[in-house]
């Protein structure tokens, strides 16, 4: 069991577990003006190795771990700022401060408030992360809670289908490294557009692991599973599985919906930080824990 500590900075928040060594860093909260507020670099367990990447070039819109949508009231909040939809559609996202720290070596949580900003740079709508961690043995997998609300507060929201948007997670490696695996059994390009209560990615991490022939194909992977908390709006959702790698629990992708002015969408998800390609029986254990809460 490792407790915590954490260091704020005016670009975010740094969490890391408490070793013999020293801190070593779990993961990085951003708040860099810069861009929208995401998690990165999230590491592999027992290790500072990053897991996550951070604005590739194939895809500089995503962040790490990293929130955003398509079509709201006919706006952008999905790539956010980088040139792929027309200007006159491009939303952007601002960050307003961090809310409700707490701290202790045995629980860390926080809430970012952010506001979504129509193409003129009014407000169209406000967007929290809530993130939680407890102190954990963090060696060989770790996990923590992200609840994410979206509140209409300035006008009623109207959300279009879309193949992606939500949650995301985007890890390090080449898109022909990546191992899938989902609650229904499903691996690899069959879990895309698919319902499952969880969805994970593996990826190989420079640095991590002990070579040996017999491992030599997987020694070095880590990977992250989203797990769906069964109370979720369109539980369980439908999943973007990218050729990149991304996995994202796409509400969305069931077809359009509405909030009414003042309604909130709120949604509970954990993070299994894993070593190795996936476990199916580990993660489900872990899913089956979070589902109880």
């Amino acid at each position: 069991m490792s407790d915590l500590d954490y260091r704020q900075s005016p670009k975010g928040l740094d969490v890391a577990a408490k070793t013999p060594d020293g801190p070593r860093r779990v993961f990085f909260y951003s708040t860099d003006a810069r861009f929208r507020t995401h998690i990165h670099p999230l590491n592999a367990p027992g290790s500072e190795y990053t897991l996550t990447r951070f604005r590739p070039a194939d895809h500089p819109w995503q962040y790490g771990i990293f929130t955003g949508l398509n079509a709201v009231n006919g706006l952008d909040f999905w790539c956010c700022g980088d040139a792929v939809y027309a200007e006159e559609i491009r939303g952007a996202m601002r960050h307003r401060g961090l809310e409700n720290l707490e701290s202790s070596p045995v629980r860390i949580a926080f809430t970012a408030a952010n506001e979504w900003l129509r193409p003129d740079g009014r407000v169209l709508l406000e967007e929290r992360q809530s993130v939680s961690i407890a102190a954990q043995d963090f060696e060989t997998s770790y996990a923590f809670d992200l609840d994410w609300e979206i509140r209409a507060t300035k006008e009623a929201l109207a959300f279009g289908e879309s193949k992606y948007g939500g949650l995301s997670a985007r890890l390090t490696g080449h898109k022909d490294a990546r191992r899938h695996l989902n609650s229904e059994g499903q691996e690899g390009d069959a879990c895309a557009e698919q319902d499952a209560r969880w969805t994970s990615v593996a990826q190989p991490v420079d640095g991590l692991g002990v070579y040996s022939k017999e491992t030599s194909k997987t020694y070095a992977y880590a990977g992250v599973a989203i797990l769906e908390h069964p109370s979720n709006f369109r539980y369980p959702n439908r999943w973007r599985v990218d050729n990149q790698g991304m996995i994202n629990p796409a509400p969305q992708l069931k077809g359009p919906f509405e909030l009414a002015k003042g309604e909130a969408l709120k949604l509970r998800y954990r993070l299994f930080v894993f070593l190795g390609t996936g476990d199916a029986e580990q993660i489900e254990s872990a899913w089956k824990a979070y589902a109880k809460r």
